[in-house]
């Protein structure tokens, strides 16, 4: 076979491998972009409902149950164990002491499960500022 032809197929099959590559590679991190917006989202939910809580009715509840529902299918493993914790301490009668750690906790494996551990340790120490409103919903509001 001529030196020319072979080197021109070798190319042509390398430059073809690599445009495979780079197309699976690709669509895996279009892949990983779509389920980290994705939590983000129900993870934002999650937090929303919950803090939509202070205001106890049906509705808050049923949205809180739902949001759950959807956390418990995608979550972590470890972002499930500190959402148990929440439940298992919202039912208690002892009463809700241990509220504030929880979520604490909660909103730090969320971050991991976001970003990976190493990038999370940072904030394994940190307080999150998380604030439940006051305001019943039937007192006007400003405009």
């Amino acid at each position: 076979m001529n030196t020319q032809l072979t080197a021109a197929l070798i190319g042509g099959v390398v430059a073809l491998c690599v445009a495979l590559l780079s197309n699976i590679l690709d669509r895996k991190r279009a892949l990983r972009l779509k389920e980290a917006e994705f939590k983000i989202a129900r993870y934002q939910e999650f937090l929303f409902t919950l803090s939509a809580g202070s205001n106890r009715n049906y509705n808050t509840q049923l949205d809180f149950v739902k949001s759950l529902n959807v956390i418990s299918l995608m979550a972590s493993e470890k972002v499930l164990k500190q959402v148990n914790a929440l439940v298992e301490n919202y039912n208690s009668p002892e009463g809700t002491t241990a509220q504030g750690a929880i979520i604490n906790r909660i909103i730090f494996e969320m971050r991991c499960d976001l970003g990976g551990k190493r990038e999370a340790q940072v904030f394994a120490n940190f307080e999150f500022p998380f604030i439940f409103h006051d305001i019943p919903p039937d007192e006007p509001q400003r405009t």
